[in-house]
């Protein structure tokens, strides 16, 4: 392919094109069903209400019940994410852009499942990120046994227990029993919540597998069969685990308009061309996210060196 300046806006244009419709056949991983698509917005930053309508609906008698949950905002920062690779100009010359076929594809699902893939990273800084609608107030993190609702209500969703039955059966009841502002039990439709995943990482496979997947233990039925579904996130390297109700899903994510976009360096000015015969091609997406509604988790914060001191104070 000769090289000018419309024959590579005709070049790159299906390089775009290809990376888009990669972009929309990617399939989002499990981790999705944690993450609620909120909607897109310009804004630098939002002011989200953390933790939606909690409480059920009161009798009307001199006016209407106020939820004063919605004074509590989390804001979700507008992050950039961004990855390129190189094109060579004697592959454009040569029209062999089908070599980099699979680099657009693979591209593609690294963008299209960014946003679902760093959710267990963010679980995992829950035990170290101030949660904002409390920021000034009590100090909590993401995940804390300080939270207070607006009105000085004290809730905990952190627990420090290692993964074992005993301590499942904890861990669900806390959340079980998580009542919100005016002591009723949380949305939806004001039942309680739920544990319907239990999140752990591969070190914590096999002490969850016997607690939740194995239907008896000894001849004997294992009452804990099922009770939530099994979700092991290899990011998660240490012992920390957790349960989740996700029938409303916890997580924050709102992407930009534009969602996932592509750039081009083509210009045979630019540094790439000029020192190193190359041009540049980048697939981005920008986005919000945040653990929204925080109380719908519990988590424990057990980990390696905690597992060292018990079994060395044991001895």
């Amino acid at each position: 392919m000769e090289i000018t300046d419309q024959n590579m806006a005709v070049c790159f244009a299906g390089l775009s094109k290809a990376f888009l419709d990669a972009v929309n056949a990617v399939v989002v991983p499990e981790t999705a069903e944690l993450v609620e698509k909120g909607p897109a917005s310009f804004t630098l930053t939002d002011d989200y209400p953390a933790s939606g309508m909690l409480g059920d609906l009161e009798e009307i008698l001199d006016e209407v019940a106020m939820t004063n949950i919605w004074q509590q905002f989390a804001r979700a920062p507008l992050v950039p994410f961004g990855r390129a690779f190189a094109i060579k100009r004697a592959h454009i010359l040569a029209d062999e852009l089908g070599l980099y076929q699979n680099a657009i594809k693979e591209l593609a699902e690294l963008t299209a499942t960014h946003p679902y893939r760093r959710v267990p990273s963010l679980l995992l800084a829950g035990t170290t990120t101030p949660w904002l609608p409390e920021a000034t107030t009590t100090g909590a993190m993401v995940f804390s046994d300080n939270h207070q609702w607006v009105g000085g209500q004290a809730w905990d969703n952190l627990d420090h227990l290692p993964l074992t039955v005993a301590n499942f059966d904890t861990v669900c009841l806390h959340i079980e029993m998580r009542q919100g502002p005016g002591s009723t039990p949380l949305a939806p439709r004001s039942m309680g919540l739920v544990p319907k995943l239990l999140i752990c990482g591969p070190l914590n496979r096999a002490a969850a597998e016997m607690i939740v997947t194995v239907q008896t233990i000894g001849g004997t039925n294992n009452r804990q069969y099922k009770r939530c579904d099994l979700r092991i996130y290899p990011e998660i390297t240490d012992l920390q685990w957790g349960v989740v109700d996700n029938r409303r899903k916890p997580i924050l994510y709102a992407p930009t308009p534009e969602g996932a976009r592509t750039a081009a360096q083509t210009a045979e000015e630019a540094d790439s061309v000029f020192d190193r015969e190359e041009y540049r091609f980048k697939g981005a997406i920008s986005y919000k996210q945040t653990i929204l509604a925080p109380h719908r988790i519990q988590w424990s914060d057990w980990t390696l060196a905690d597992e060292a001191s018990s079994t060395t104070a044991a001895v």
